[in-house]
């Protein structure tokens, strides 16, 4: 009893410290939700094409990538591994 209490308060911490229920939600309405998803932007991250991103790139990194060291930001806490896909060449954060 007392593990599932442990369990279920940190379960309510975790989902407090991910802004909500959304684990994975990468995207966007209007740049608000922007905010704190992309911490290392030089400016604030904008909304485009409901996908949050850098008004400018950073150290001049290319706006489409090929492997994960030509994405120009770090991903937020629970989000720690940034990739990139190889699809559509965006940048973006492994949530587990």
């Amino acid at each position: 009893m007392a593990l599932e209490k442990v369990v279920l308060v940190a379960l309510v911490f975790a989902l407090i410290a991910c802004n909500g229920f959304a684990l994975d939600e990468d995207t966007c309405k209007q740049n608000d939700d922007c905010k704190g998803k992309l911490s290392l932007c030089k400016d604030s991250a904008i909304c485009v094409d409901e996908v949050c991103k850098c008004r400018t790139t950073i150290l001049g990194k290319p706006t489409r990538c090929v492997t994960a060291y030509d994405c120009p930001f770090v991903c937020a806490p629970p989000c720690d591994k940034q990739y990139c896909d190889p699809v559509d060449g965006k940048c973006k954060c492994l949530c587990h």
